[in-house]
C-alpha cells in the first residue's frame, strides 16, 4: 500500500481509496480490508484524525 505516505502529506483532507478497499476485500474481505485501511492511516497520523 502507498497510503501511508500519502496520508501523511501535510494538508492532506482526504484520501480516494474505494478501489484499493474493494481490490483489498477480494482476497480478505470487505470488513478485514477496510480495518486494514483505517489503521494505516492511523498510523501515518493523517487523514484528518480518524475515529
Amino acid at each position: 500500500f502507498n497510503v501511508q505516505p500519502v496520508a501523511a502529506l501535510p494538508g492532506a483532507r482526504e484520501l480516494h481509496i474505494g478501489h484499493a478497499i474493494v481490490s483489498r476485500a477480494v482476497f480478505v474481505g470487505l470488513r478485514e480490508a477496510v480495518r486494514e485501511m483505517k489503521r494505516l492511516m492511523r498510523e501515518a497520523g493523517g487523514a484528518g484524525a480518524l475515529p
